[in-house]
Formats: structure tokens, sequence, C-alpha cells
């Protein structure tokens, strides 16, 4: 365990010093992400303007799921991004060589060098948003316990879908796309699961749990009955880190070392 701190720990100095390196780009990339989850929650409030609910979701609780999806992709971009973006690279290169030497987990080592520092400033106004908006639910502690625990689950079901993608790289030579398909598939996540069709909800709700990752934690805030969707969250966890150890296990047999 000591060293798989020693690990974070050196990575988080790294990054810091990547950040100082190229400030310009990460103060221009706060600013923008800035502004754009701004104007995402703007636009939220301009449409309750115009209507009272979206699928029997209020302005408070559909501000608090842009809030929640948001914070969940800056935490995801924060710990795991750098790393998948450069993966590909990695493998074609023979770069993993690096990480195949050490004695740790080769997939905890792929997947935690670099922290992406701005998406941590990110949080702020998600976090900030939630603190805010809290007001307008009866909300006790466990709560509060559970929706965190919600939202690292649903993090963690990013990453993991993530890393299925990314780890395509072992048999197909161009798989920029296949990266940039859970980032796509979560610009979903931040509506009310209720206003797609139900085959949609099926897939993206049960299949591929994009829409639970944002959904489940704001319905626990509300108070609603989510017991059995939340054992269900938890297993399908479990199922994709299975899918997720025996991909990177096929995978390292195929790949082929650049020594």
């Amino acid at each position: 365990m000591r060293q798989y701190i020693g690990v974070i720990v050196k990575s988080f100095e790294i990054s810091i010093k990547q950040l100082l390196i190229y400030r310009t780009t990460a103060i221009l990339t706060i600013l923008f992400s800035t502004l754009f989850i701004i104007a995402e929650i703007l636009s939220v409030t301009v449409f309750f303007q115009f209507t009272d609910s979206i699928a029997g979701w209020g302005q408070s609780k559909v501000i608090l799921l842009v809030a929640t999806a948001t914070l969940i992709q800056h935490m995801y971009n924060f710990l795991f991004i750098m790393q998948h973006e450069a993966f590909s690279y990695m493998i074609l290169e023979g770069e993993l060589d690096y990480i195949l030497i050490k004695p740790l987990n080769t997939l905890f080592l792929s997947s935690i060098r670099i922290f992406d520092l701005p998406s941590l400033a990110n949080m702020i106004i998600p976090i900030a948003m939630i603190r805010y908006i809290y007001q307008d639910f009866s909300i006790v502690w466990y709560q509060w316990v559970i929706y965190a625990l919600l939202v690292i689950l649903g993090v963690t079901q990013y990453y993991y879908i993530s890393q299925l993608m990314v780890s395509l790289a072992f048999w197909v030579e161009n798989s920029e796309s296949f990266v940039a398909l859970p980032e796509y598939l979560f610009a979903f996540a931040t509506k009310p699961r209720a206003i797609y069709p139900k085959y949609i909800q099926i897939i993206l709700g049960y299949g591929v749990p994009i829409l639970m990752m944002t959904n489940l934690p704001i319905e626990v805030i509300s108070g609603d009955e989510t017991s059995i969707l939340m054992i269900y969250s938890v297993a399908v966890t479990f199922v994709l880190k299975k899918l997720v150890d025996l991909q990177w296990s096929i995978g390292l047999r195929r790949y082929q070392s650049a020594n």
C-alpha cells in the first residue's frame, strides 16, 4: 500500500511541474471549462422560464443533475483522462514497457501517472452549485453520504467504461475514436433519463450505465426509493471491473514489447 501511495504522491508532484510549464494553457482550459459550465446552468434557468418541469423534474433537481454530471466528468478527467488519451501512443511506441517492468499492478500504473490539475479547479463550480441548491431539498445526513458514495461509484464506472474503450488499442491500431466514445455518450447524462425513449433508458441506464451514474444520486437526494437500483449499480461496477481485468490480461499477452 505504501508503494501505491508513493506512486500517487510522485505523480501529483510531476503534474504540478507540468502545470507550471504549461500554465497559460492550463489557465485557458480552466477559463473555457468554467464558461461552459456556467452557460449550461444558465440554459437550464432560461428553459424553466417556459415550463415548470422536465419529465417531472423541477428546476432545482435538473440543476443538481447538471452539477453532479459535471462533477463526475471532471473527477474522471482529473484522475484518468491524461493516461487514457496517451494510451494508444504508448502501445504503438512500445512505451508500455516502462510500466510492465515495475513490481506493481500494471493496470493501476497505466491509469495513475499524470493528474489533469485544471480539472481539479473545474470541480469548484459544480460543488458550489450543489452546496447552494441543496437548500431546496429536505436532506438528512445519510442521504449526503449515499450521494457522495454514488458519485464516486459513477466516476469508477466511467473509468471502467473508458478503460474498456482505451484497451482496444491492443487490437486496433487507430483506436482514438473509441477513446472519445464514453465522453460522447456522457452528453446524455445531463438530462433526466425519463425524457428518453424506453430503449435508450435500457441501453444507457442498465447496459452501459451512463444515465444511472448521474440520475441515481439525484434520486437519492430527492428521497425516491432507489435501493434496488443502488444494488444493481454496485453489481454493474463489479462486472465492469471483471471485464476490464480480463481484457487487460488478454491484451498484455498480445502486446509486443519495443525491446
